[in-house]
């Protein structure tokens, strides 16, 4: 199991989260309800999955019903994820946010990731050298 440190995380949609069980990730999605305890949300991510997300600690400030969230943390399964930190967009951003466009990225990065893994176990010849940016890619020739 990965424990959770401050470094990147790979970016994953909701139907992703069965294939990092156990791992870090990070994942965005609108909330939907959040429990009076503060220490549960569920969110429903860019690709539509209803995700419970559990909080390390009880939020100290409330979450906007129907803002986007992007959660930092332990996948758990794949509906619920261990949130370590956290961060709340304005609703403006919330509503101007491309879904799509971002899922679309998600599955350009992973793709991307698993063909430069498979290239490097297959050959000695670094051809191409991916440098994770603050979860994004760069590849260079």
């Amino acid at each position: 199991m990965d424990t959770y440190s401050s470094s990147a995380k790979t970016r994953i949609t909701g139907a992703l989260m069965q294939n990092y069980v156990q791992k870090a990730a990070t994942l965005v999605g609108d909330v939907i309800k959040v429990e009076n305890d503060g220490k549960r949300a569920t969110i429903k991510t860019t690709d539509e999955q209803f995700v419970q997300i559990v909080f390390t600690q009880p939020l100290m400030t409330p979450l906007t019903n129907s803002c986007l969230i992007e959660v930092y943390g332990i996948v758990l399964s794949r509906t619920q994820f261990q949130c370590h930190d956290y961060m709340q967009f304005p609703q403006e951003m919330s509503d101007k946010f491309d879904r799509q466009t971002y899922n679309d990225f998600i599955a350009q990065y992973i793709k991307t990731c698993d063909e430069h893994i498979n290239c490097l176990v297959e050959s000695n010849e670094d051809r191409s050298l991916i440098h994770p940016m603050d979860n994004f890619v760069i590849t260079t020739s």
